[in-house]
């Protein structure tokens, strides 16, 4: 016996477990050891104090991703530069020494990169980041990213002319972002940041100042923290290190460091011993929001123990959640929706936050119950069954990250490394963190997780804010405070955990047969049809090591049922399943499934109904186990019911106020005729939902599993599969009745139509613009139009953003249906300033009118670079796969149509563009919805 417990204790201390095998070890006898360095990433500094951060990495293959950091942003900003860190970044896109004017976008884009999706950038108040994923097949397109890369660090001209006109633009973007949660923050600030810096800047800065600042104002502050000290490179990528390193080296050396810097400073948030209260509304607002913020100081993450801690506090926020969660699934709530939780705040300062939304007029009642369950766990803390949920839920993510860590994508590496930079944020690999969580977690006690939570709360520092809809009676001050304080004097009873069932499955099933396999060899799946009928698609990929993704649809969907119970049969699939299956609500659901990756999601949309799921290898037959369960036992839960009309009646009361639904749900029923189905939620529409109807409507759904074909991709074998397909899949009930949609009548405008209409009070105009046709539906017609929107999309930019300054951020796309009847729709929609609406609606049209007649050569060799791009990256994903696969059997295509995709890419035209330009612009078509604010005059 004494030896069995030497070896347990080793087993604990070394991160060896029965079962466990392949956990990597991590010695924990020492936990004051500081935490080591990822060995995969290369790490160095250049003379001039660049740091740099190298790894190889080879997924998405033959692709680098390359960020420049700088730690600094807008707090780094003086007085009369409040938004122009912000603002420099717009300038790194409009000149540099070797690419002047806009040479830099057009080389990229000529190289298959997008701007904005591919080609980015952000800033913050302490850091600003530049983004650059490139294909490594074109030698020079890597020398110009070098370039590029170097150039914003050092080279950016700054142009008189091209500040003026970029000035629009960042006004444009201000108005874009200008909506409640924006102006609440600046409302807040001054007391959320109190005595600080942050209460100051909110990145977007002084419309007052981005249009009038001097020239070098902006150059200013380029010079000062633009610098070599400040400033890491990130390569991420399926290329050679050393030969990146030189690159780097090459580059980044000739930039000089600058003599006698600034100071750097990290600024601190005051500490204060009073309880603030911040109180304010937005007539915009639709529900009430409360916070309590209490800060702390920032810990380090340097120490084995540190790392520790950070797995108690990534544990408490989880059982925190889950207590306000489960009480939102009580009817009565006092609140809609919460959450506690411990994190990084600002400058030197973490925090400690609790949350709330209620319905208008409650934030009361809100407040307190969330302070009630804060302090149940102060009180009698969390329980052991509640601990061993979240240490089987934390495991089970470390493994299934370690067992994805060879397709962990270069994205991924490329944050953790910024964090690193900025954050000092530890970087061990995952390969340790696996084996470190695995070993420690045992050692992890209750009495300890509750000293931790207890910790969080403290009678200093700390800031209430209210966030109210207009037209109530708002708290004072002091009220908030009393409640505040009176909320620890409560008796409150304790929590009682639910004793859960540990088996999910435990149906007596009779498996069902295979009745008939193909193999698909062009394209590279397996298809099963099965004794009940259903048929099976399986695609073993090696594209991820332990990525499964599943996928199920049958055609049918709301348009069944009737007009009457539209709206009950609409709300099925989401309503229903939140009641859980079998034996199981939801939160029980989460708790029997704790450990596990593993999930599956129920899905009716207009024209089909089916499942979307994901899970690793081992737990495939849980997923399986899901999906059998909601076909024949969704379960019953007036209470759960009740509680969601409650959460969704808050919600909907009032909608109204917020300018962007009303724009949403105008926009719905001109471009549905003003058919029924686009009729707009509301409070009237919920208290209609007939549950009982609703459940049945979902089993009619799932009734017959004949009529589904089922998707598997990803790293799985169909012969492994296949005992489980004949009892979970092939056991169901079904025949050989194939349901249909129905058309249901909506018909899209085929008429010039504008509608103009007023509301809100903020300082711009919305505006929607549409072209809908027949469609004569063909993979090949399919890719002609999205490339032709592709070319207006990058005219847009051009010509509406870029010479008018009109807009910040437009949306432009194409959406194409095969049924109920073949058609195509052209969106275009944009922000702008109320005075220019009609000039840029105008702009608009000439453009949509001008892509009839110009021949777009340059135009569509970016568009095609970028979709050979895309293409090489999509190609390679389980996603990919997946959804063309299921949209294939779908909508009875071709399967290999995702083979010949490539040919289209490959043969477009100029001239085809402008002829799809010809065939489906239709101005006689264009419907427009335009809203301006209420203020504005005709």
């Amino acid at each position: 016996m004494k030896r069995f417990l030497q070896l347990a204790v080793l087993l604990l201390l070394f991160g060896f477990a029965a079962g466990q095998a392949d956990v990597p070890k991590v010695d924990i006898t020492n936990m004051s050891k500081k935490l080591p360095v990822d060995p995969d990433v290369k790490i160095g500094k250049l003379d001039n104090g660049i740091t740099y951060y190298i790894r190889k990495n080879q997924k998405p293959e033959e692709y680098a991703h390359f960020r420049i950091v700088f730690a600094a942003g807008a707090i780094q900003e003086d007085d009369d530069q409040n938004g122009l860190a912000h603002f420099t970044e717009h300038m790194c896109f409009n000149g540099t020494k070797n690419f002047p004017e806009n040479k830099l976008i057009e080389v990229l884009q000529k190289a298959g990169v997008r701007f904005g999706a591919d080609l980015n950038a952000s800033t913050g108040y302490d850091q600003t980041m530049y983004e650059l994923p490139i294909p490594l097949n074109n030698p020079e397109l890597l020398e110009d990213a070098f370039q590029i890369l170097e150039d914003w660090s050092h080279n950016v001209l700054f142009e008189g002319k091209d500040i003026d006109d970029e000035r629009g633009v960042i006004i444009n973007e201000w108005r874009q972002r200008n909506n409640a949660g924006m102006r609440l923050n600046d409302k807040h600030a001054p007391k959320l940041f109190y005595g600080s810096k942050f209460a100051k800047r909110n990145v977007i800065g002084d419309t007052a100042i981005i249009l009038n600042f001097e020239h070098d104002v902006i150059r200013r502050f380029y010079k000062d923290w633009y610098r070599s000290d400040l400033m890491a490179v990130v390569a991420v990528g399926d290329f050679d290190v050393a030969d990146m390193e030189k690159r780097i080296k090459k580059y980044f050396s000739r930039i000089q460091p600058v003599k006698n810097p600034r100071k750097h400073e990290i600024y601190p948030v005051p500490n204060h011993k009073e309880t603030f209260v911040s109180i304010a509304s937005d007539p915009e607002l639709t529900t009430d929001q409360v916070a309590v913020y209490i800060k702390h100081d920032k810990k380090e993450s340097v120490t084995y123990n540190d790392y520790r801690e950070s797995l108690k506090e990534q544990m408490i926020n989880s059982m925190f959640g889950d207590r306000f969660r489960e009480v939102t699934q009580k009817p009565g709530a006092p609140f809609l929706g919460g959450s506690a939780f411990y994190t990084d705040y600002l400058g030197d300062k973490s925090m400690f936050m609790v949350s709330v939304t209620t319905e208008g007029g409650k934030s009361m009642q809100g407040l307190e119950g969330a302070l009630d369950e804060v302090h149940r766990v102060l009180k009698h803390g969390f329980t052991e069954s509640e601990l061993k949920v979240v240490k089987n839920e934390i495991l089970a993510n470390y493994e299934s990250y370690y067992n994805e860590r060879k397709g962990t994508q270069h994205r991924s590496y490329v944050g953790e490394y910024t964090r690193n930079f900025i954050d000092k944020e530890a970087m061990p690999g995952i390969e340790w963190e696996y084996g470190f969580t695995a070993a420690v977690l045992p050692t992890i006690t209750i009495d300890e997780i509750n000293q931790l939570a207890k910790s969080y709360f403290r009678n200093d520092n700390t800031v209430i804010t209210l966030s109210l809809v207009e037209g109530h009676t708002f708290p004072t001050e002091n009220q908030v405070l009393a409640l505040y304080k009176n909320a620890a004097n409560k008796d409150l009873a304790p929590y009682e955990a639910k004793e859960v069932a540990d088996v999910l499955f435990n149906r007596n099933v009779t498996p069902g047969k295979i009745v008939a396999t193909k193999e698909n060899k062009e394209v590279g799946f397996t298809e099963f049809t099965l004794s009940n009928g259903a048929k099976v698609v399986i695609k073993s990929t090696d594209f991820s090591d332990d990525e499964v993704l599943f996928a199920a649809n049958s055609r049918g969907g709301v348009s069944l049922a009737s007009k009457e119970d539209y709206f009950t049969s609409s709300v099925a699939g989401q309503f229903v399943p939140m009641g859980g299956i079998a034996d199981f609500s939801m939160m029980d659901l989460q708790k029997v499934l704790a450990g596990k990756n593993a999930s599956v999601r129920p899905m009716i949309s207009e024209m089909s109904e089916g499942f979307r799921g994901q899970s690793t290898q081992k737990d495939i037959e849980t997923m399986l186990q899901l999906v059998n369960l909601y076909f024949t036992q969704p379960r019953k839960d007036d209470i759960i019911f009740q509680a969601i009309k409650q959460q969704f009646s808050g919600i909907l009361a009032q909608r109204s106020n917020n300018p962007q639904s009303a724009f949403q749900d105008t926009m719905g029923l001109v471009m549905s005729g003003y058919h029924y189905t686009a009729t707009p939620p509301s409070v009237e529409l919920l208290n209609s939902v007939d549950y009982d109807k609703a459940i049945q409507f979902f089993k009619d759904r799932y009734a017959n599993a004949g009529d589904f074909t089922f998707y598997f991709v990803g790293n799985v074998d169909a012969n492994q599969l296949k005992p489980m397909i004949e009892k979970y899949i092939a056991s169901l009930p079904g025949n050989d009745k194939k349901e249909n949609w129905k058309d249901m009548g909506i018909k899209t405008p085929r008429e010039k139509i504008t509608k103009r209409f007023k509301n809100g009070n903020e300082d711009r105009t919305m505006v929607y613009m549409a072209i809908t046709g027949d469609f004569d539906w063909s993979q090949e017609s399919r890719h002609r139009i999205r490339s032709m929107v592709e070319v207006l999309d990058i005219r847009f930019t051009q010509e509406i953003r870029e010479k008018l300054g009109g807009v910040y951020s437009p949306g432009i796309w194409v959406t194409t249906e095969k049924y109920p009847n073949p058609e195509y729709k052209i969106n275009i929609n944009f922000v702008c300033e109320p005075s220019r609406t009609d000039e840029l609606v105008a702009a608009s049209e000439k453009l949509l009118n001008e892509m009839k007649s110009n021949l777009e050569e340059e135009s569509t060799d970016k568009v095609i670079k970028a979709q050979l791009g895309e293409r090489v990256r999509d190609i390679k994903t389980n996603q990919y796969w997946l959804n063309s696969l299921s949209n294939a059997y779908l909508n009875d295509e071709p399967v290999d149509g995702v083979l010949t995709y490539e040919k289209y890419i490959n043969n477009l035209t100029a001239k085809d563009v402008q002829k799809a330009a010809q065939k489906y612009i239709n101005l006689d078509h264009l419907v427009k919805v335009i809203m301006e604010p209420t203020t504005v005059k005709n």
